[in-house]
């Protein structure tokens, strides 16, 4: 049996995507884009501290890995890693090859551990990082809302707020990255996170859905942007929620579930089917808000972190 280990190209992507969707249909994090070569190509491209591999086994694609150096990463104390390999391919080791190959990246990087996210359903997956010394450090639930099912909600900003959106005031995209500084270290499970310069911000998973301006929310008011909801556009009809964010001042006052609303009834007008979001366990105000709107639950998704393989 010979086994290659190979960087993925802009030629492998191809191959790539397909024996991803193959294994695992969709992606537990919602920062990973879409699975579609341009997609992935635009990614790779905005994102540079990241690695793909193609595992092939007698030059059949067999096994993938994936690993990106990112600020949310790093406060979980390592970097993000993926490795899959296809039901005929298990059992012999090919696993434990890409779990090394991720883990050299890693090294390069100057990362010490590793961090995993998985559907809490994929148990065989659980088990195999539990044998290697991987544990829980955070749950998350998913939610699903079905656009058909539901009427259009009534767009209703706190006084003195205009919604608009990146698309109409390309102005506002610094009032953004500023309203991050002050929210997301609020939010469950990003508290560590340390955001990079402007420039940095605009080419990372934070800035990823800023490529679709049309499709991030912007609540301002005469001294500047209050909140801000992006929504990242995928394939076959799905939008999924890329985070609410809002001004300590301004909240408990309806500004989220303006932005919330304001976003369904464009997804709805726009032909999106299903909205999809994944939020830590412990975000009780947006989960209350999210079910309030009839999002239903899907299989949630752990984060595990541990140790890179010995060499």
């Amino acid at each position: 049996m010979a086994i290659r280990i190979s960087t993925v190209e802009p030629a492998d992507l191809p191959r790539w995507v397909e024996l991803h969707r193959a294994i695992l249909p969709e992606p537990p994090s919602p920062i990973e884009p879409s699975y579609s070569v341009e997609a992935i190509a635009a990614y790779l491209l905005a994102n540079p501290k990241q690695q793909r591999l193609l595992a092939a086994v007698d030059g059949r694609p067999a096994g993938l890995g994936r690993t990106s150096s990112s600020p949310n990463a790093r406060a979980r104390g390592g970097i993000y890693a993926f490795v899959a390999v296809a039901a005929e391919f298990r059992g012999r080791g090919l696993g434990t090859r890409l779990y090394r190959a991720v883990s050299e990246w890693a090294e390069q990087v100057g990362a010490a551990a590793l961090v995993l996210q998985l559907f809490e359903s994929e148990e065989q997956g659980i088990a195999w990082a539990a044998r290697r010394g991987f544990a829980e450090i955070a749950r998350e639930r998913r939610l699903a809302l079905d656009l058909a099912s539901v009427p259009t909600p009534a767009v209703e900003p706190p006084e003195g707020v205009a919604l608009t959106t990146l698309a109409e005031r390309p102005d506002l995209l610094r009032g953004v990255y500023e309203l991050a500084l002050e929210a997301e270290p609020d939010v469950p499970g990003t508290e560590e996170i340390e955001l990079p310069s402007f420039e940095e911000w605009r080419r990372s998973e934070f800035g990823w859905a800023l490529n679709r301006p049309e499709a991030v929310f912007v609540a301002t008011t005469a001294t500047g942007v209050v909140g801000a909801a992006t929504l990242d556009l995928r394939e076959g009809g799905l939008a999924v929620h890329m985070g609410t964010s809002v001004r300590r001042a301004w909240r408990r006052r309806g500004l989220a579930r303006a932005l919330k609303s304001t976003q369904i009834a464009w997804a709805k007008e726009t032909g999106y089917t299903r909205l999809e979001t994944s939020n830590d366990t412990r975000n009780e105000p947006i989960l209350r808000l999210n079910e309030s709107f009839g999002y239903t639950e899907r299989p949630g998704v752990l984060t595990l972190r541990g140790p890179l393989a010995p060499s």
